[in-house]
């Protein structure tokens, strides 16, 4: 909406901005594939369950997997994150010293995930948190250049074994009650939790056709 926007204004980025870009940060240097006029990118999009970069979901989904199985962390001694290439290269943040570089980190989303068994905003308010930043420096993030579809495989030791877990693509799709859940925990603070399931069921089912007033 606000390159729209920004478009509408008469705003331009400098001649081969978008080019540089797709080079610098996806290390793609052939022409970019366009989509037909008709076919809206925005339908495209996805729902994130998790605060953080979508690169960063896969580690996470695999650590929540295993935290039921570890249910005392300071026991783990090492922790090892196979992934994509695509994924170290843009998420490679180690020891982030900011929420943005945290966001962006597979190593904090997994010790996160392991910590407080979720990555939601209230994750990121103490970076410093003793044991989450022990666990952070201990993974080893790991390329696999066969990996060619994005997914990652954590595997966790502690003094006693070695567990391991595989998290796979993820549905761009969230159920409907997970969405409704979702938007309840951050409207629920300004609104209340029973207005604020109220509306995300209006939003989610209610007439399209009529105006929504609330």
């Amino acid at each position: 909406m606000l390159a729209g926007e920004a478009a509408a204004a008469g705003m331009a980025a400098p001649r081969g901005a978008a080019e540089k870009a797709r080079a610098v940060v996806l290390g793609l240097d052939g022409p970019a594939e366009v989509a037909p006029a008709e076919h809206f990118l925005l339908l495209d999009g996805y729902l994130k369950p998790f605060a953080a970069v979508r690169h960063v979901h896969y580690g996470v989904t695999a650590a929540l997997r295993m935290r039921a199985r570890l249910p005392d962390p300071s026991k783990i001694g090492a922790i090892r994150l196979t992934v994509y290439e695509e994924a170290a290269r843009y998420c490679g943040n180690r020891d982030p010293q900011t929420m943005i570089q945290a966001q962006f980190s597979l190593s904090f989303g997994v010790a996160a995930a392991l910590v407080y068994g979720d990555l939601a905003p209230e994750c990121y308010r103490d970076l410093h948190h003793p044991e989450l930043r022990r666990l952070e420096a201990l993974v080893e993030v790991v390329v696999d250049p066969n990996r060619t579809e994005r997914g990652a495989h954590l595997s966790i030791s502690t003094v006693d074994e070695t567990l391991g877990a595989e998290s796979g693509a993820l549905p761009n799709l969230m159920p409907a009650e997970k969405v409704a859940a979702k938007f309840a925990r951050y409207v629920t603070p300004v609104i209340g939790n029973e207005r604020a399931l109220a509306l995300a069921t209006a939003i989610l089912n209610g007439d399209l056709d009529q105006p929504l007033r609330w």
